[in-house]
């Protein structure tokens, strides 16, 4: 590319602990150090250049979801990071690590050829069944998890869920695209509502209701 990125097409974000903005793609791993872009690929170690998500952890940790597996890089090595059975993780779209520094895994469903929703707490990984592929995943400021897929192909819309810990709650699933479109992005501001970014415009839930705005 022009300016030295692996490719135009950037899938996520993370900035490590010096103030570096690193960023996955769909060719490769970059990095801006303020001044100039690196890369990495398969040719630096890389163990597959498609990335969908990354993660810092507390410890300095960057890990690496990709189409085909999940890894880690500790600034001068990249290794693969396997599940209980020393078998790969698939379509690995959200990382997260909550209060308690568990790293959150949400990748492609079971009936996929993937792990669904796992948490690695630092010793050994929990796999927890969730209905779809998790594509969004964030811990809300009272502790809880709320966690949301689109549903396309088959219908373009989103399912959201919560999970306390214990059980796992659907809290919205229409079925009616021009009320409930696909969605991109999601956070929570101060006053704890969910905002996501979706095909149709914004979407806020306060916690009862769901308010769009276009």
């Amino acid at each position: 590319m022009k300016n030295g990125l692996p490719d135009n097409t950037i899938t996520s974000f993370a900035e490590d602990k010096n103030g570096n903005i690193w960023f996955g793609t769909e060719n490769g791993l970059g990095v801006f150090n303020g001044k100039t872009f690196s890369s990495f690929t398969t040719e630096n170690g890389l163990f597959d250049i498609v990335i969908s998500s990354l993660l810092f952890d507390k410890s300095g940790v960057l890990w690496i979801g990709s189409a085909k597996c999940l890894c880690r890089y500790d600034g001068k090595t990249f290794s693969l990071f396997n599940d209980n059975e020393g078998m790969l993780f698939f379509r690995v779209a959200s990382l997260f690590e909550d209060n308690s520094r568990n790293i959150w895994i949400g990748s492609s469903h079971p009936q996929a050829g993937g792990k669904g929703l796992c948490r690695y707490d630092g010793k050994s990984l929990t796999e927890l069944v969730v209905p779809n592929f998790i594509m969004y995943l964030r811990q809300t400021k009272k502790g809880d998890f709320l966690m949301a897929f689109n549903n396309y192909p088959a219908k373009e819309n989103f399912s959201m869920f919560r999970y306390n810990g214990k059980t796992l709650t659907e809290i919205y699933a229409e079925t009616q695209p021009e009320i409930n479109p696909a969605i991109f992005g999601m956070i929570e501001d101060n006053n704890v509502n969910i905002w996501f970014g979706t095909a149709r415009g914004i979407c806020c839930y306060n916690g009862k209701t769901f308010n769009y705005f276009q």
